[in-house]
């Protein structure tokens, strides 16, 4: 049974018979139109009629899209994986827009735009947490002449609650992601868990990543070589914020929604050199709020602090995708647990933003603007 799909007010709806040739959204009518290319994996959509602006759409190469613009929300079939049914849900610009589907959870994707649209390469946004939601417009806006595109992952945000997580479950869900949007070969900009999620994906399928942009990540190191110096970090930047913190921590499944975003709010603050703004900052982060998916921070996150350094070191080794390395000076993380990882990769460049914090890109945007800019022309 596919879950139901909400509709905003005023949609028109519809649902082409299984296996039946891809229909045109059109006035409300369902109207029968020429076959475009389309992954021969999907064999049922369903699309709500959206008054989107005419160019919003061309990012949608593989759906059946035609006459007037139409917004994909619903879900589409594909092959099963791991001997499971599955589904690809489709997300488009706006925040109602479609979702990805695979291995039974729905990951809600959209396509958007840097500055202007160009003959830029594209480049695949991985936001951070585990557990967290794509906050990634800013930069995104940042790189203009090209196209990006941004997801939920899987039980994150928009997308469904629904595991299994994992990292290899992550890398898989974001190659399905690529390929839904018709990208043979794209660049990844990741940002601290993504920024791993998107060099595992590089590493898992390195001939479809053009160039890897990995933004405040945390290299490929044990976590105790860089733990102990951020938690000490942490609870220094917190400063008076810490006995809240804490009260609200120790609560657990006892918080409201809104002391769940009150949390948060606090523990994002740290993030930021500038501290007489951290908390609007950290506020607009928060906002919408969809709530942090603790399960996948803490089974993810418990994968990673197993650690597994010397093979990913091996990996890394035979790389040869040009990666760009970004840091804030005043990231709270230790820059210095990505050193290894600059080491070991052959085609690396580095560059750290001064005054900056772990979102390098909101305390020096022109800083990020010409650092990425420049490696993605």
């Amino acid at each position: 049974m596919l879950p139901a799909v909400r509709r905003p007010p005023g949609l028109v709806e519809f649902r082409p018979p299984l296996g039946a040739a891809p229909a045109q959204c059109r006035d409300g009518r369902r109207d029968g139109g020429a076959r475009r290319r389309r992954d021969p994996a999907l064999d049922q959509a369903v699309f709500e009629k959206s008054r989107l602006p005419g160019d919003a759409w061309h990012a949608l190469p593989q759906l059946p899209l035609g006459g007037a613009p139409c917004r994909v929300v619903g879900v589409a079939r594909v092959r099963p994986v791991h001997g499971r049914s599955s589904a690809l849900r489709l997300h488009a610009p706006d925040a109602a827009g479609p979702a990805l589907r695979a291995d039974g959870a729905t990951s809600r994707t959209r396509p958007g735009r840097g500055g202007t649209d160009g003959p830029g390469e594209p480049v695949l946004f991985c936001h951070g947490g585990p557990g967290l939601w794509d906050t990634l417009q800013a930069p995104a806006a940042l790189l203009t002449g090209r196209r990006v595109y941004h997801w939920d992952q899987r039980g994150c945000g928009r997308s469904q609650r629904r595991g299994p997580y994992s990292v290899d479950r992550s890398v898989a869900d974001l190659d399905a992601v690529r390929r839904h949007f018709g990208l043979d070969r794209v660049a990844l900009l990741g940002h601290s868990w993504g920024a791993r999620l998107a060099l595992g994906h590089a590493l898992a399928h390195p001939g479809s990543v053009s160039r890897l942009v990995l933004v405040s990540g945390t290299g490929i190191d044990d976590d105790a070589t860089w733990h102990p110096r951020y938690q000490d970090a942490f609870f220094r930047a917190l400063g008076e914020d810490r006995a809240r913190w804490e009260e609200l921590r120790a609560r657990d499944t006892d918080r409201t929604q809104a002391e769940d975003r009150e949390l948060a709010v606090l523990q994002w603050s740290v993030d930021f050199a500038d501290r007489d703004r951290a908390r609007e900052h950290a506020e607009a982060m928060a906002t919408p709020w969809f709530g942090v998916n603790a399960e996948c921070n803490a089974t993810i996150g418990a994968e990673l602090r197993q650690g597994s350094a010397g093979l990913l070191r091996e990996r890394c080794a035979a790389l040869e995708v040009p990666v760009l390395i970004v840091d804030g000076e005043r990231d709270i993380r230790p820059r210095r647990a990505v050193d290894s990882l600059e080491r070991v990769l052959p085609r690396v460049r580095r560059t750290t933003l001064a005054g900056a914090g772990h979102l390098p890109w909101t305390e020096d945007p022109e800083g990020f603007r010409s650092a990425v800019g420049a490696f993605l022309a």
